[in-house]
């Protein structure tokens, strides 16, 4: 709202020029046309009755003639808006093309910074610098799907969050987990900004990093629920559920993982909660 308000005052200046641009040439030719016409039509009255024929006469000519200057103003007044309006679809265009652009190259950016970490992987030794690889890059990925969102609707500033959460999910089994994951959605269509987008991508593949790992169930591959709705006071809440053992006691205190949640909790200006319910569970309420 605050932006809109901050905005206002141009467009009514904009309009009072507009009016001004008009009215002020009509005042002054009347102006005139009162101070001198009568001075002109004096002298060629011989009579009353001549007298009242001029200025009859005169009466329809200003009629005729400010018709035609009102509409010549007016016309002039609209051809500038004209204009004016093409001029700023052609610089909107331009920078929905260049917004594109540079959402297209961070998107490459990012998927080839993953890959380099992903040609790395091959030489590193050890179960945990090995995690840590796979974690940094799911987390380029996370952001590279914004902007390739971003990139597809052209710089719209709007995100589905349903359909981002189906694609960054989709990326990350295979990678987080040893077997293949079972993972049920309850999904409701929610839009969001870039930056709520980008916040929300990574903490959910945080979360669903951590239950891929630890979410086994009795098969030994990880079974997820996740859910996304609207609650009754138009926030967000996402939840990750998992069927596993649930988390160790003080687990949501420790680990790079749990930590990164809380911050980007704060940074959604979130509410987070993690508890064992059957399975580990993790939710997060956030306004859009």
């Amino acid at each position: 709202m605050a932006p809109g308000r901050a905005g206002s005052p141009r467009p009514r200046s904009s309009n009072r020029n507009s009016v001004l641009r008009v009215v002020l040439p009509y005042f002054f030719f009347g102006a005139a046309w009162i101070l001198f016409s009568d001075r002109l039509i004096l002298p060629l009255a011989a009579s009353a009755e001549d007298l009242l024929w001029l200025s009859t006469a005169k009466g329809w000519l200003f009629i005729l003639v400010t018709a035609a200057l009102l509409a010549s103003l007016v016309l002039g007044e609209l051809g500038r808006r004209s204009r004016l309006e093409a001029e700023l679809l052609e610089s909107l265009a331009e920078k929905e093309v260049l917004l594109a652009e540079v959402n297209h190259r961070v998107k490459n950016n990012l998927q080839v910074m993953a890959s380099i970490l992903e040609l790395e992987s091959e030489g590193i030794r050890g179960d945990e610098a090995r995690r840590q690889n796979l974690d940094t890059r799911n987390r380029l990925r996370s952001l590279s799907l914004v902007h390739e969102q971003l990139y597809a609707a052209k710089g719209l500033a709007r995100i589905r969050l349903d359909d981002y959460l189906r694609d960054l999910v989709g990326t990350m089994p295979e990678s987080c987990s040893p077997r293949g994951a079972c993972v049920d959605y309850e999904l409701e269509p929610l839009e969001a900004g870039p930056d709520i987008a980008l916040s929300f991508g990574l903490f959910a593949t945080e979360a669903v990093s951590n239950a891929l790992r630890h979410g086994a169930g009795a098969d030994g591959s990880p079974e997820l629920f996740l859910s996304l709705r609207a609650d009754e006071r138009g926030s967000a809440l996402f939840c990750v559920r998992d069927r596993g053992p649930g988390l160790p006691e003080g687990a949501a205190r420790r680990g790079l993982g749990f930590q990164l949640m809380g911050a980007l909790a704060e940074q959604l200006r979130g509410e987070l909660s993690i508890a064992n319910e059957g399975g580990a569970v993790i939710r997060l309420r956030f306004a859009l």
